[in-house]
C-alpha cells in the first residue's frame, strides 16, 4: 500500500471509532467540559447532539433511545438553553430554561410529560419551530340526554 492511502484509511478508520464509541452501560457517563455535564445512571447511557462540532445537547437514554434522566442543552454561543430531567421519556420535575445571555428565563414543573401551571392546572407549550406541543386533549364533550318519551 501507498503511504497516504494508509494514512487516509487510517484517519478514516479512526473517525468511525470516534464515532460510535460510547460509554459502557454499567459505568456513569459525563462529558468532560465541566459547563456541560451530564452524569447518566446505569443502564443509560449518554448520547448529545452535535452541531459545528460543539455539543448542542446532551442527554441519558436507555438502549432502545428512550430518554431516561438528565437532559442540557445549549445556547450556540455556549451558554445553557435549557436543562430538566426525562422519566421513561417524559419531562418530569422541574425544569430550567434560559436566555441566550445565560440568566434564568422560567422555571416549570412537568408531571409525567405535561407543563403544570399554577395550582397544579395542566397548561399549555408549544414550540412550532421544533413541531411540539404538550397540549392536553379537551375532554369529549358529554352528550346531551335523550329527551324522554
Amino acid at each position: 500500500m501507498k503511504p497516504r492511502s494508509v494514512a487516509v484509511t487510517t484517519l478514516a478508520l479512526w473517525f468511525v471509532a470516534c464515532a460510535h464509541s460510547s460509554p459502557p452501560l454499567n459505568e456513569p457517563a459525563r462529558i468532560t467540559d465541566s459547563t456541560k455535564a451530564v452524569t447518566c445512571q446505569r443502564g443509560t447511557e449518554l448520547s448529545r447532539g452535535v452541531s459545528y462540532q460543539t455539543y448542542v445537547s446532551a442527554w441519558c437514554q436507555r438502549p432502545d433511545g428512550t430518554k431516561h434522566g438528565q437532559f442540557v442543552d445549549w445556547w450556540e454561543n455556549g451558554n445553557k438553553k435549557s436543562a430538566g430531567t426525562y422519566s421513561e421519556g417524559r419531562r418530569e420535575g422541574v425544569w430550567t430554561f434560559f436566555r441566550e445571555t445565560g440568566e434564568a428565563d422560567s422555571h416549570i414543573e412537568y408531571r409525567d410529560g405535561v407543563a403544570m401551571g399554577q395550582g397544579g392546572v395542566p397548561m399549555t407549550i408549544t414550540d412550532p419551530a421544533a413541531g411540539v406541543s404538550n397540549a392536553v386533549p379537551a375532554p369529549s364533550p358529554t352528550p346531551a340526554p335523550a329527551p324522554a318519551k
